[in-house]
């Protein structure tokens, strides 16, 4: 449940907290831009606001330099918000009006005192400067007797201790954040107000946005420095979201929170889910978060407004499609529930069956058409196309506008992992399922000279098929197969090699196969990065597929079998696959009893050295994995070939692997040139 939020008061007074005496000083200075550096406010060289000397210590003014923002960026600005018709952008935080000076200072420290925090005061070092040992009746006294005579790093330093013993220790990081966003917007577009100030204008703000245009409001998002609703953390940024969202003109206002206490970008979305489960009337859609620590980099600030006028777009895309994706699955479970015992039978059972299918796959098979039938169905009944492509031609006006990232590859990790899964089929879900070896699965050595190495199967899925019944019961078309070599390196990697090739062609004047000719490429081969995996068609190894469908029969999919203590359970296989199962242990029973005859036969060789390298030789016999410098591990009734299922690649892509390899099996070596490099003489 959302909590209360306290209602604005009209004509909220200034808050009084940090004065004591008249503060009509205008802000005409900032200290060095090293001062702020000094007390952990990092404004890059690239982006600090220009800042000047001025006669006076505790000042502050700020001169705006066009130079400072990078052109191209203030123009993607500029374009992002006529994009969207916004024409001003309002900025709400508690430090707007903040001030540096002598009378705030000294009225922060009476505050102090009159909380009784003497001894956090007494506690700050006198550096040659404020003796806050000094008698509390007098200490305002000797504040403005020293003040003039303290730089202004110190100054800056002295008031980070003050805001932290104060209870608000974001407080100085926000000093200059308002004069910096300046910098980023054209002239008048960026108004800064108190969260007081947005109280007393939000009425009239919302009733002067002309009709088809819009505002972006930058929320901060601790505003207890700010009086009356404000005080004490009240009322925070996200409580003038959830208002601004619940007013008439809501669908003219974008929504950011802009706040120091998210401390990095990837906090953002997080917190954003955590404020949505809090307050329960809020949604992704109605708002973005942004760190203050974007003002770092000119280039990440920028992309962070991008998508801030984005999100709704994405957002409202997402909510639609959801929609329809829910009641299509919902009309999908009332089909698969409608199927009469009759129609079961024969399309399920009996057919799966026949063919050595395991009868959900073949559930699954229909509920998949089934379900993607009633999405379209639905696509057209609630105009979804339409409604959908408005969305996104005007989310593509944004999309399209390029921001210049220093770190093009930041922030992608989601992405690529979306993408990986997309692409191959995770061992957490293969394994332990017990899912048959198909065309495309991928094997990892685990022991030997190539522990490590990567491999795909490739062989024709009717190849692979284990029969149910007849003579054929528990066989399969094939008992060899193509296990090729997997080796994984950067996608720079792999353009160098291309251009390296390519280049050494075009030097000989002499053009032979594509660089992918004899290769097959793998993207996002790495979960959470954009690696390849290159199949190499010319390392390849011809493998018993006994060996590989021990790991169908295995928990973590290593081939292993164990006669002595087996790990098998009947209840995880069809009647095809528990048939295959038991032809496997009966050869490699008889497999067992030879090695133990010769095993014990070699117990009459006394040289030990001798014992081992003839085992290991018999070993090496059995052992289709010797060429991957790996030997058949026998012991105790127990056979380990040192190979582990590490996942699938998925259709279509295995089935463009299997065609390409056979592509390559089957291209024609041209006859030679005889002509070519004989020279004409005149």
């Amino acid at each position: 449940m959302a909590k209360p939020i306290p209602q604005p008061q009209k004509k909220a007074e200034p808050k009084t907290l940090v004065t004591s005496q008249s503060q009509s000083a205008k802000v005409k200075d900032v200290g060095a831009d090293n001062a702020i550096a000094s007390v952990g406010v990092e404004f890059k060289p690239e982006t600090a606001i220009l800042i000047k000397a001025v006669p006076k210590v505790g000042e502050i003014a700020v001169e705006r330099e066009d130079g400072d923002i990078d052109a191209d960026l203030l123009e993607s600005i500029h374009a992002v918000l006529s994009s969207l018709n916004i024409n001003k952008v309002y900025f709400v935080d508690d430090a707007v009006n903040l001030q540096t000076d002598q009378q705030t200072f000294i009225g922060l420290v009476e505050s102090i005192l009159a909380e009784g925090k003497l001894d956090e005061l007494r506690a700050i070092p006198i550096q040659n400067a404020i003796d806050f040992q000094t008698d509390e009746q007098v200490l305002a006294a000797h504040i403005r007797q020293v003040w003039e005579n303290v730089p202004a790093q110190k100054q800056l330093k002295y008031f980070t201790r003050i805001y932290t013993i104060a209870g608000q220790p974001e407080a100085i990081k926000d000093i200059n954040v308002s004069n910096h966003l300046k910098n980023f917007f054209k002239e008048n577009v960026l108004e800064c107000l108190t969260p007081n100030e947005w109280d007393d204008q939000r009425e009239a703000i919302f009733t002067s946005i002309p009709e088809g245009q819009r505002i972006l409001v930058l929320f901060d998002q601790d505003l207890k420095m700010a009086d009356g609703r404000f005080r004490d953390d009240n009322v925070r940024g996200e409580d003038l979201i959830l208002e601004t969202k619940q007013h008439a003109s809501a669908d003219k206002v974008i929504l950011t929170l802009f706040t120091h206490t998210v401390p990095d970008h990837a906090a953002e979305l997080p917190e954003r889910q955590r404020i949505c489960e809090q307050y329960g009337a809020l949604s992704e859609k109605d708002f973005f978060v942004l760190t203050k620590k974007r003002l770092e980099k000119q280039d990440e600030f920028t992309d962070g407004l991008k998508k801030a006028c984005l999100n709704t777009y994405c957002e409202q895309i997402k909510d639609n499609t959801l929609a329809i994706v829910v009641e299509a699955q919902k009309r999908t479970v009332d089909r698969i529930k409608a199927f009469d015992t009759y129609e079961f039978d024969q399309a399920v059972f009996k057919s799966s069956f026949t063919e050595g299918v395991w009868e959900p796959e073949t559930l699954l098979r229909m509920t998949d058409t089934i379900f993607k039938d009633e999405v379209r169905r639905l696509m057209l009944d609630q105009e979804y196309v339409t409604k959908t492509n408005d969305i996104i031609a005007a989310a593509r006006k944004i999309s399209s506008i390029t921001v210049k990232l220093q770190d093009a590859k930041a922030d992608h990790t989601e992405k690529f992992k979306i993408r990986h899964q997309e692409l191959y089929e995770s061992p957490e879900l293969l394994n332990p399922l017990r899912r048959p070896i198909d065309n495309g699965d991928m094997f990892k050595i685990t022991e030997g000279a190539r522990k490590n190495k990567r491999y795909i199967l490739i062989a024709q899925e009717c190849d692979l098929m284990v029969r149910s019944e007849g003579e054929k019961r528990g066989k399969r078309g094939a008992n060899m197969a193509v296990l090729a070599e997997i080796t994984v390196v950067s996608k720079d990697k792999v353009l160098n090699e291309q251009i390296t090739t390519y280049q050494k062609q075009i030097d000989k004047k002499k053009f032979g196969n594509h660089f992918f000719a004899d290769r097959y490429r793998l993207n996002y081969f790495e979960l959470g990065t954009d690696k390849v995996g290159i199949v190499d068609f010319k390392d390849i190894l011809l493998v018993d597929l006994n060996i590989l469908d021990l790991a169908v029969f295995d928990l973590t999919g290593n081939s292993v079998l164990d006669l002595a203590n087996p790990n098998y359970s009947a209840s995880y296989h069809n009647a095809a696959w528990q048939s295959r199962y038991e032809l496997i242990a009966q050869e490699y029973t008889k497999i067992a009893d030879e090695l133990d005859l010769s095993y014990a036969a070699l117990d009459a060789v006394t040289d030990e050295g001798r014992r081992a390298s003839l085992k290991a030789k018999i070993n090496r016999v059995l052992s289709f994995i010797n060429p991957a410098g790996v030997v058949m591990n026998y012991d105790n009734r127990k056979f380990d070939f040192g190979v582990e299922r590490t996942g699938r690649l998925r259709l279509p892509k295995s089935k463009h692997l299997l065609d390409r390899y056979y592509l390559h099996l089957s291209r024609f070596a041209e006859q030679h040139d005889f002509a070519e490099g004989i020279e004409i003489l005149n």
